[in-house]
């Protein structure tokens, strides 16, 4: 919380400096706008630093953590010195509304990313091994081929409770996509139900039937956590789609304000 209101308090101050510049610009009869403007995008290249430093994480430049500190309160810092910028005014351009435009995309997508990343992780359980996203379309077809094999291993006494289980339940589960949704608003809410419906037919089974039974519980366990971190994995990945591309646009746009800024500035046609 210290660390929390020290960075929120360097930023206030840094934006207060940047007001009192501009300020001082204004009363002096300067075009402010070149000095917040470079300080604006300035910020925007340094924001552009984090991208290169999560991509580079072995290099000896400070932890990521550290460097995504950093992003977020640059992020605080430059929305305030857009505002200065634009001095609060809706655009009149086509390019300075593209400008403004793609800033707000990635403000709020960058808003969104840090919620995300600050609330997903802890959503995902902590017990057994984490899967990457790319892994887990594989592991989920082993779960199923599994969950198969044990199904028509059971004994003879228990194949026939096993056996409708499994068809009526067990490979819809295994060999179904999660709702995304439905995971996000009620996670584990599915593997709840199939643990109530092993229970139920555990009564009417034997031990080896109770054996396969509990095997298939386990499976039911594992299925769900892949599910999770499918969901969650996926939501930390999609937002990047958002936030990346804004970022390149905003730069690319920010290059050509600049240049027809700098063109009329000088007189050319």
């Amino acid at each position: 919380m210290r660390r929390m209101v020290r960075h929120a308090a360097l930023t206030v101050l840094a934006i207060a400096g940047l007001y009192g510049l501009v300020w001082l610009h204004d009363t002096a009869l300067r075009d402010a706008r070149f000095l917040d403007g470079w300080v604006l995008a300035a910020g925007c290249l340094a924001q552009l630093a984090f991208s290169v430093r999560r991509k580079l994480p072995l290099l000896p430049f400070g932890r990521v953590a550290v460097w995504m500190q950093a992003h977020l309160y640059m992020g605080y810092f430059l929305v305030a010195a857009f505002a200065i910028h634009t001095q609060f005014e809706w655009p009149d351009g086509v390019l300075e509304t593209a400008l403004w435009l793609l800033f707000t995309v990635l403000v709020l997508s960058g808003m969104l990313g840090a919620y995300l990343t600050r609330t997903m992780p802890s959503q995902i359980p902590s017990d057994g091994a984490h899967t990457q996203l790319e892994d887990i379309y594989s592991a989920q077809f082993a779960l199923a081929r599994r969950a198969d094999e044990l199904a028509l291993s059971a004994g003879r006494a228990a194949s026939v409770s096993i056996s409708e289980l499994y068809a009526n339940t067990l490979h819809g589960f295994f060999n179904a996509q999660r709702n995304v949704l439905a995971q996000l608003l009620w996670p584990s809410a599915s593997a709840r139900r199939i643990y109530a419906e092993i229970d139920g037919v555990e009564a009417h089974v034997d031990t080896g039937g109770q054996k396969t039974l509990t095997s298939i519980r386990q499976l039911v366990g594992e299925r769900d956590r892949l599910d999770n971190q499918y969901v969650r994995q996926l939501i930390l990945k999609v937002w990047l789609f958002i936030h990346i591309p804004a970022t390149y646009g905003m730069l690319v746009l920010s290059v050509v304000h600049i240049a027809v800024v700098y063109a009329f500035s000088a007189g050319a046609p």
